[in-house]
């Protein structure tokens, strides 16, 4: 029986707009008034009942038929084996309630004596007579009180009490964790560990990794079904709160912050109460507001990424809130995160972060734990439990022989039954397996496992991956033989009708003619099989769970491959010519990702047409037609994957997938995409994330940049001469550029557009004026630019442009900087406490006092809790979203001497700090000295941080340094002082490794790029220092030097 709140919304409101006008009674008949009294009674009753059956009514004084019929145009009918019910459609039942109401006869009418009705019914008769729903509803009767409350507030009678939508997700979290852990057996000793883990105080995540079928996600099902349940009974004890986030669920994106973040949210409000609940539910609505705010000075380069990324992540104040009011004294936080398989490589850093500030954010309310579920081995294992800081990796194997009894046992064999069975040769014990293997011997016998073990016995190898699909041929052969065929090599049809056994599966399969009426037979056979398939309509569907598996154990035989491509052959041309085109493309994908020479692949149109619907396929898809459906849907594919795609897409695929490494900062994967798929061989030029790539990874002779005088729009010239003028500078590149710059003037409308123009020219020019100064037709251009771009910003500039627009009129006149003030903000000016003190003497304004004040006393409140480098900057950036967005720091620049206006004001070299970050790599693997560059790390910092640990940091970086270094350079960078340390990590490892030589001029291979970056990070503060000081003066001549040579900024700051 379908409830009314089984309808879908567009019905509801199909029916609201033709349904509001009840039957007009002159329009009926010359019976009209008596047939419109006796209708209008009967919707009466109707209108405050859920499904009803047309006999359940008060029989009509006449012309029952008559007014049944009319009735009936206003309801939903459902038809079932024995009887039919009816249920009143959205409109009438409003307007039939709503004169009810305005009658005064609503009240009456709920007392009387009421048709039989379904939950929805009774849930409708309590709402609009004012009483709640009971505690103990169930989770289908929550769902109707919340139907109800619907009818309640359209009517203007009753508004949904919050505790109803936090009852419901309670009722629905239950429902799929009981759904989750049904026929858990055992594993006592990984529940153990678990348990051990989640109450220790050593590293924060455990990677558990298995085969598929193990009973991964289902261990972690119990582990917070036993989390939630012990909380219940043990007051005295910390609180666990598990919160599972399942990577293989539709919309879950391991990239998207603020996501992850909401679903955190959403289930430690349902773990600590309705009050909480309300409480998150509020933060995660504001999640948009703030999104929304931070977009809006989007496009800035990656120096800023991390810090806007932490001030979107407001949702979380939500949740450390709730902890503290509701949850118990030490409550632990345990994110259990499943099917960690499906996390794209390229997302996997980006979840790290995630989870890094996750910690920084709620470490404070509470103790954070991970699991990590997943299929995850030997590499990927690895990376795993570098990114998140594992403790260790264990493996949840098969069953042990004590276990696997009792599963077996509770699947209802026999004692006699289950020895045979576990006597088995070859056979995993894993839960899976073990549960269609209990079908079997129910269904079969005994005698059944004697074929089965000659099965695996045949299957060599590879008979352990196929396992699940021999075993369900076994069980095929309960079914009668003459449907045998339609239901295993059938399947590989997701579906059979009586036209497509006539015309699809007997013909490929060589057996014979079929009548139509022996078709609708065979098919009503196959429905009868529950287990194996259901109906509808004309259709019967395979069951989707296992048809992955037995499609492994069938294309692992050469006869049934052969038997596969046959019916994909048939299945196109049938599907083709009845102009089915969504399962003729399917089927194609299927067969040209079997064997790609077989047939051609589908036109990207057709694949495009039905993306949506084939991506519900797409696990059934061989990997090279999975590839090719996941570019065509998103335009994107795993870099790992570029290869499987038709040669006509890769170059495309390529460039994406360069361009997505990117946007997440990994240069290393992009640097090995270009080393296996780069266009040298055709002499064509590098894009702008190629260039991009090469110099932030050192490789500056391989760049190979298009003319800058070829016409494209501003950001993309921006962003090729970018790298080119970091790398080499020099006069030809000044030349062309600011000639590219006159033809190609246009940045664009938005403030988007601005933020990336500023940021973009502001970098590159001080790239090219280490030598000398604007001349008057380049400052006529640049002064052009400034001019262009402040009007398009307007006076509500947010900080980092205002900054980079200082920049670029300094460069025009450095004069400038004796009348100009600037707005300072935490994202781009050092952090330094020393700097923060001088700070206090060039504010110009109240307002920036106290942002400033609140900058200092978060820092400080941070470092002294011994807080991460994630906490400390999560405290300042924090500062930068809520305090001074849109306003900053206003200091008076002429008060600031050179030092402090590039090492304390500019602040951070973030353009430049990814080309530190794989400089090091370089230099520091190379013997695996990273226990140098820990040391060196620790003469420079200015507070001993937590991850700064020698032992700690140093496990990190010979595991990952590629990601082991993010945090760590930030840090360093943000306090303004990543050039001192470029060079005191330099002299350290030259010092290390040639003690008799470390001032020798010679430099060796492996820290030519150190060397680079050191270069580049010299012409940036020279250039920022000259513009800073009169050209000529003596002070700059004499000064030049010191600023170089001497240590970083507290020496010159008291």
């Amino acid at each position: 029986m379908t409830n009314i709140f089984d309808l879908t919304f567009a019905r509801h409101f199909e029916q609201l707009q033709r349904g509001r006008i009840v039957p007009d009674a002159r329009k009926v008949d010359s019976d009209a008034e008596s047939l419109q009294q006796e209708l209008s009674r009967l919707l009466e009753f109707v209108a405050v009942s859920g499904s009803f059956t047309p006999q359940a009514l008060p029989n009509a004084a006449q012309n029952r038929a008559r007014v049944l019929g009319a009735l009936r145009q206003l309801c939903h009918i459902e038809t079932g084996e024995n009887e039919s019910t009816w249920t009143l459609e959205w409109g009438p039942r409003i307007d039939t309630l709503q004169r009810l109401k305005t009658s005064g006869r609503l009240k009456s009418l709920l007392e009387s004596a009421l048709p039989e009705t379904d939950v929805f019914g009774v849930a409708l008769r309590d709402v609009l007579a004012g009483r709640r729903e009971q505690e103990s509803a169930n989770r289908e009767q929550l769902l109707a009180y919340s139907k109800a409350y619907e009818v309640g507030e359209e009517l203007g009678i009753i508004h949904r009490p919050p505790s109803l939508t936090y009852n419901i997700e309670v009722a629905n979290d239950t429902w799929a964790r009981s759904i989750a852990t049904n026929h858990f057996v055992g594993r006592k000793e990984f529940l153990k560990t678990i348990a051990q883990f989640v109450h220790g105080d050593r590293h924060p995540t455990l990677v558990l990794t298995g085969l598929g079928g193990v009973g991964k996600s289902a261990l972690l099902a119990r582990v917070a079904e036993d989390a939630v349940r012990d909380s219940k009974v043990t007051a005295d004890q910390p609180q666990i709160i598990p919160c599972m986030i399942d990577f293989d669920l539709p919309g879950v994106d391991p990239s998207d912050h603020a996501l992850l973040d909401s679903l955190v949210a959403k289930q430690v409000g349902l773990r600590l109460g309705a009050n909480a609940f309300e409480l998150v539910e509020n933060g995660r609505r504001e999640l948009y507001r703030n999104r929304m705010l931070s977009s809006d000075a989007g496009g800035l380069q990656s120096s800023h990424t991390s810090s806007r990324q932490r001030s979107e992540r407001g949702v979380l104040m939500a949740v450390t809130k709730a902890l503290k009011q509701f949850a118990r004294p030490s409550p632990v936080l345990v994110l259990l995160l499943d099917t960690a398989e499906e996390v794209p490589a390229l997302a996997l850093s980006r979840l790290g972060q995630w989870y890094g500030g996750l910690h920084s954010r709620i470490g404070s309310s509470a103790k954070l734990r991970a699991v990590v579920s997943g299929r995850l081995f030997d590499v990927v294992a690895r990376k795993w439990a570098g990114v998140f800081d594992a403790a260790e990796t264990i493996e949840l194997d098969a069953l042990d022989e004590g276990e696997a009894r009792d599963l077996l046992v509770e699947h209802g064999l026999s004692e006699r039954e289950v020895e045979r069975l576990l006597r088995v040769e070859l056979l995993p014990l894993r839960p899976l397996e073990l549960t269609l293997l209990a079908r079997v011997v129910r269904d079969q016998g005994i005698s059944a496992i004697e074929n089965l073990q000659e099965d695996l016995r045949a299957g060599g190898t590879v008979a352990d991956r196929m396992f699940a699909g021999l075993v369900y041929k076994r069980i095929l052969l309960r079914v009668g033989e003459d449907i045998r065929a339609i239901a295993h090599p059938g399947l590989v049809l997701q579906y059979v009708t009586p036209q497509i056994l006539m015309d699809v599966l007997y013909p490929a399969l060589n057996l014979g003619k079929l009548s139509l009426s022996e078709a609708h037979s065979l098919l009503d056979k196959l429905a009868s099989y529950t287990w194996l398939a259901h109906r509808d309509g004309d259709r019967v569907w395979h069951r989707k769970d296992l048809r992955e598996s037995v499609l492994l154990a069938m294309i692992g035989q050469t006869k049934e491959h052969e038997n596969i491509a046959r019916i994909h052959r048939y299945a196109i041309e049938y599907f083709e010519k009845n102009e089915q085109s969504v399962d003729a493309v399917y089927h194609r994908l299927m067969l040209w990702g079997s064997d790609p020479k077989a047939i051609d692949p589908p036109s990207l149109e057709q694949i495009r047409r039905h993306a949506g619907t084939l991506g519900q396929r797409i696990a059934e898809l061989p990997k090279s037609a999975a590839a090719l459906l996941q570019y065509v849907k998103t335009s994107r594919v795993e870099a790992e994957d570029i290869n499987l795609l038709p040669a006509a897409f890769r170059p495309e695929a390529y460039d994406r997938g360069g361009r997505d490494l990117l946007a997440y900062r990994e240069f290393g994967q992009a640097r090995r995409l270009i080393d296996n798929l780069d266009r040298a061989d055709s002499g064509s030029s590098h894009d702008a994330w190629e260039l991009e790539t090469l110099f932030t990874t050192g490789e500056w002779g391989r760049m190979r940049p298009p003319s800058l005088g070829m016409r494209q729009p501003f950001r993309e010239l921006m962003s090729v001469a970018r790298p080119v003028a970091l790398a080499e500078g020099g006069a030809q590149v000044r030349a062309d550029l600011f000639s590219a710059i006159v033809d190609n003037f246009d940045i664009g409308d938005t403030r988007s557009d601005v933020a990336i123009a500023a940021e973009s020219l502001a970098v590159t020019l001080a790239s090219l004026l280490e030598s000398r100064p604007l001349d008057m037709h380049e400052a006529r251009v640049v002064n052009s630019l400034n001019e262009q771009m402040a009007k398009i910003a307007g006076e509500s500039a947010f900080p980092e442009l205002e900054n980079r627009l200082l920049l670029t009129r300094l460069f025009v006149n450095p004069a400038y900087r004796n009348s100009a003030t600037g707005l300072a903000t935490p994202h781009m000016m050092s952090i330094h406490p020393r700097w923060l003190t001088r700070l206090r003497y060039l504010v110009v304004s109240e307002g920036s006092q106290d942002v400033l004040d609140v900058l200092c006393e978060k820092l400080e409140r941070s470092v002294m809790e011994g807080g991460t480098v994630e906490e400390v900057l999560t405290a300042v950036d924090d500062v930068g979203a809520t305090e001074m967005y849109g306003r900053g720091i206003r200091v008076q620049l002429g008060m600031l001497d050179a030092r402090e206006f590039v090492d304390g004001f500019i602040g951070a070299s973030s353009h430049l700090r990814d080309l530190c970050r794989y400089a090091l790599i370089s230099a520091f693997s190379q013997e695996n000295e990273w226990d140098v560059f820990v040391m060196a790390l620790n003469r420079i910092t200015f507070r001993e941080m937590r991850e700064f640990q020698y032992s700690e940091l140093l496990g990190k970086l010979e595991r990952d340094p590629e990601h082991a270094l993010i945090k760590p350079l930030e840090f360093i960078d943000r306090c303004g002082q990543l050039y001192s340390f470029m060079r005191v990590a330099r002299d350290s490892l030259r010092r290390y490794s040639y003690p008799h030589n470390h001032l020798g001029s010679r430099v060796p291979d492996h820290l030519q790029p150190l060397a680079k970056s050191i270069k580049a990070l010299e012409r940036w503060r020279n250039s920022l220092r000259r513009h800073w000081e009169p050209w000529n003066s003596l002070a700059y001549n004499h000064k030049r030097k010191q600023l170089n040579e001497s240590g970083p900024l507290e020496d010159r700051v008291a």
